[in-house]
Protein backbone atom coordinates (compact mmCIF):
# COMPACT_ATOMS: atom_id res chain seq x y z
CA UNK A 1 0.00 0.00 0.00
CA UNK A 2 1.25 3.36 -1.22
CA UNK A 3 0.47 6.36 1.78
CA UNK A 4 -0.90 9.75 0.13
CA UNK A 5 2.34 11.28 2.06
CA UNK A 6 4.63 9.01 0.60
CA UNK A 7 4.04 10.15 -3.00
CA UNK A 8 4.53 13.52 -1.84
CA UNK A 9 7.79 12.77 -0.16
CA UNK A 10 9.94 9.93 -1.90
CA UNK A 11 12.29 10.12 1.04
CA UNK A 12 9.99 10.02 4.08
CA UNK A 13 12.40 7.55 6.11
CA UNK A 14 8.68 4.92 6.85
CA UNK A 15 8.90 4.19 3.00
CA UNK A 16 9.76 0.18 3.41
CA UNK A 17 13.06 0.76 0.32
CA UNK A 18 15.81 -0.41 -0.10
CA UNK A 19 18.60 1.44 -0.80
CA UNK A 20 22.19 0.68 -1.63
CA UNK A 21 25.19 3.02 -1.25
CA UNK A 22 28.72 2.65 -2.24
CA UNK A 23 31.79 4.92 -0.60
CA UNK A 24 34.58 6.17 -2.42
CA UNK A 25 37.41 7.93 -1.32
CA UNK A 26 38.61 11.13 -3.76
CA UNK A 27 42.59 11.07 -4.14
CA UNK A 28 44.86 12.67 -7.26
CA UNK A 29 43.33 15.98 -6.94
CA UNK A 30 46.32 18.61 -5.78
CA UNK A 31 47.57 21.38 -8.25
CA UNK A 32 50.87 21.55 -9.52
CA UNK A 33 52.43 22.01 -6.11
CA UNK A 34 50.86 19.61 -4.29
CA UNK A 35 48.04 21.59 -2.43
CA UNK A 36 44.73 20.07 -2.11
CA UNK A 37 42.26 21.26 -5.27
CA UNK A 38 38.80 20.29 -5.75
CA UNK A 39 36.87 18.53 -8.93
CA UNK A 40 33.36 18.04 -10.37
CA UNK A 41 31.56 14.61 -10.64
CA UNK A 42 28.74 15.07 -13.36
CA UNK A 43 27.82 11.60 -14.32
CA UNK A 44 27.36 8.51 -12.64
CA UNK A 45 27.98 4.83 -14.80
CA UNK A 46 26.15 1.59 -13.93
CA UNK A 47 24.81 -1.58 -14.87
CA UNK A 48 21.37 -2.19 -14.84
CA UNK A 49 21.17 -6.05 -13.62
CA UNK A 50 17.17 -6.56 -15.31
CA UNK A 51 17.58 -3.43 -17.51
CA UNK A 52 14.87 -4.17 -20.69
CA UNK A 53 12.90 -7.14 -18.97
CA UNK A 54 9.92 -7.96 -17.20
CA UNK A 55 12.05 -7.87 -13.98
CA UNK A 56 11.95 -4.75 -14.20
CA UNK A 57 9.61 -1.92 -13.13
CA UNK A 58 9.57 0.33 -15.67
CA UNK A 59 7.31 2.43 -13.36
CA UNK A 60 10.16 3.41 -10.84
CA UNK A 61 12.44 5.92 -11.30
CA UNK A 62 15.49 5.05 -10.13
CA UNK A 63 17.59 8.03 -7.58
CA UNK A 64 21.04 8.70 -7.52
CA UNK A 65 22.75 11.12 -5.16
CA UNK A 66 26.09 11.95 -4.00
CA UNK A 67 26.56 12.16 -0.77
CA UNK A 68 28.89 13.36 2.00
CA UNK A 69 29.48 10.33 4.68
CA UNK A 70 29.22 10.79 8.73
CA UNK A 71 31.31 8.39 11.01
CA UNK A 72 29.12 5.56 12.96
CA UNK A 73 30.10 3.04 14.94
CA UNK A 74 29.55 -0.67 13.21
CA UNK A 75 29.95 -3.97 14.14
CA UNK A 76 33.14 -5.75 13.18
CA UNK A 77 32.86 -8.61 11.37
CA UNK A 78 35.46 -11.77 10.87
CA UNK A 79 35.92 -12.13 6.81
CA UNK A 80 38.21 -15.41 7.77
CA UNK A 81 36.68 -18.18 5.71
CA UNK A 82 33.96 -16.20 4.91
CA UNK A 83 34.03 -17.11 1.15
CA UNK A 84 33.28 -20.93 0.61
CA UNK A 85 31.51 -22.64 -2.76
CA UNK A 86 31.20 -18.73 -3.89
CA UNK A 87 29.08 -17.53 -1.00
CA UNK A 88 29.34 -15.00 1.74
CA UNK A 89 28.68 -15.09 5.07
CA UNK A 90 29.47 -13.18 8.32
CA UNK A 91 31.00 -14.51 11.20
CA UNK A 92 30.86 -12.15 13.87
CA UNK A 93 33.35 -11.67 16.71
CA UNK A 94 33.35 -12.90 19.69
CA UNK A 95 32.79 -10.91 21.86
CA UNK A 96 31.55 -8.22 19.63
CA UNK A 97 33.85 -5.37 18.55
CA UNK A 98 33.25 -1.97 16.77
CA UNK A 99 34.93 0.05 14.24
CA UNK A 100 34.44 3.89 12.90
CA UNK A 101 33.21 3.56 9.62
CA UNK A 102 32.41 6.93 7.42
CA UNK A 103 28.48 6.13 5.92
CA UNK A 104 26.42 8.10 3.82
CA UNK A 105 24.64 11.10 5.28
CA UNK A 106 21.62 9.69 5.97
CA UNK A 107 19.52 13.28 5.06
CA UNK A 108 18.59 12.88 0.86
CA UNK A 109 18.18 17.26 1.32
CA UNK A 110 21.87 17.23 1.98
CA UNK A 111 22.77 15.67 -0.83
CA UNK A 112 25.35 17.36 -3.06
CA UNK A 113 23.84 16.33 -6.72
CA UNK A 114 20.54 14.21 -7.68
CA UNK A 115 19.67 12.65 -10.88
CA UNK A 116 16.94 10.62 -11.66
CA UNK A 117 16.52 7.31 -14.42
CA UNK A 118 13.14 6.18 -15.82
CA UNK A 119 13.79 2.72 -16.96
CA UNK A 120 11.83 1.43 -20.17
CA UNK A 121 11.49 -1.56 -21.80
CA UNK A 122 14.40 -0.86 -24.28
CA UNK A 123 16.95 0.02 -21.10
CA UNK A 124 20.68 -1.12 -21.82
CA UNK A 125 22.21 -2.93 -19.29
CA UNK A 126 24.63 -0.32 -18.53
CA UNK A 127 23.14 3.60 -18.60
CA UNK A 128 24.75 6.97 -17.64
CA UNK A 129 22.77 9.37 -15.30
CA UNK A 130 23.90 12.88 -15.33
CA UNK A 131 23.58 15.17 -12.85
CA UNK A 132 21.36 18.90 -13.62
CA UNK A 133 24.14 20.23 -10.90
CA UNK A 134 27.35 18.34 -10.34
CA UNK A 135 28.91 17.67 -7.43
CA UNK A 136 32.06 19.38 -6.03
CA UNK A 137 33.97 16.84 -4.40
CA UNK A 138 37.43 17.54 -2.25
CA UNK A 139 40.66 15.59 -2.18
CA UNK A 140 41.43 13.19 0.40
CA UNK A 141 37.47 13.96 1.42
CA UNK A 142 35.14 10.48 1.11
CA UNK A 143 31.87 10.76 -0.35
CA UNK A 144 29.08 8.09 -1.04
CA UNK A 145 26.99 7.54 -4.36
CA UNK A 146 23.03 6.50 -3.40
CA UNK A 147 20.98 4.49 -5.04
CA UNK A 148 17.08 4.30 -4.25
CA UNK A 149 13.99 3.43 -5.68
CA UNK A 150 11.80 4.40 -2.94
CA UNK A 151 7.93 3.45 -4.47
CA UNK A 152 9.83 0.18 -5.75
CA UNK A 153 9.18 -3.34 -4.60
CA UNK A 154 11.51 -6.33 -4.10
CA UNK A 155 10.51 -8.30 -7.12
CA UNK A 156 10.04 -5.35 -9.46
CA UNK A 157 12.91 -2.53 -9.01
CA UNK A 158 15.71 -1.02 -11.52
CA UNK A 159 18.27 -3.10 -10.06
CA UNK A 160 21.76 -2.10 -10.03
CA UNK A 161 24.28 -5.43 -10.20
CA UNK A 162 24.46 -7.00 -6.99
CA UNK A 163 21.20 -5.04 -5.59
CA UNK A 164 19.35 -8.39 -4.23
CA UNK A 165 22.39 -10.03 -2.79
CA UNK A 166 25.54 -9.16 -0.21
CA UNK A 167 28.53 -7.30 -1.48
CA UNK A 168 31.91 -8.49 -1.62
CA UNK A 169 33.63 -7.33 1.58
CA UNK A 170 36.64 -5.38 -0.54
CA UNK A 171 35.70 -4.97 -3.70
CA UNK A 172 36.91 -1.47 -3.38
CA UNK A 173 40.37 -0.67 -0.89
CA UNK A 174 38.76 3.21 -0.54
CA UNK A 175 35.25 2.74 0.29
CA UNK A 176 32.54 0.14 1.55
CA UNK A 177 29.67 -0.69 0.11
CA UNK A 178 25.98 -0.40 2.46
CA UNK A 179 22.54 -1.39 2.43
CA UNK A 180 19.50 0.16 3.88
CA UNK A 181 15.86 -1.39 4.26
CA UNK A 182 14.16 2.26 5.55
CA UNK A 183 15.14 4.62 2.36
CA UNK A 184 18.51 5.86 3.24
CA UNK A 185 18.34 6.26 7.17
CA UNK A 186 19.82 3.25 8.06
CA UNK A 187 22.91 1.80 6.59
CA UNK A 188 24.49 -1.73 6.91
CA UNK A 189 27.70 -2.51 6.09
CA UNK A 190 27.94 -4.99 2.92
CA UNK A 191 24.30 -5.84 3.41
CA UNK A 192 22.29 -8.91 3.11
CA UNK A 193 20.44 -10.96 1.02
CA UNK A 194 17.29 -9.20 0.10
CA UNK A 195 16.12 -13.29 -1.08
CA UNK A 196 15.83 -16.25 1.13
Amino acid sequence: QVLPEWVDNIWDKKIPSVCRAQTFKVTGLTDDDGNNTTGVLDTVVLRLQYGGSAASNVGSPLYVQIRKTVPKQMEKYNMEGAFSNKEFKFKSFNPKQYETVLVPDSDPSNALATGVYYPNETTPGNISITFDHPATLENNETYAIVFASPLSHYDHAPRVGGWGRKCDPDPYPNGHAFYSENNGYNWKKYGKDDYN
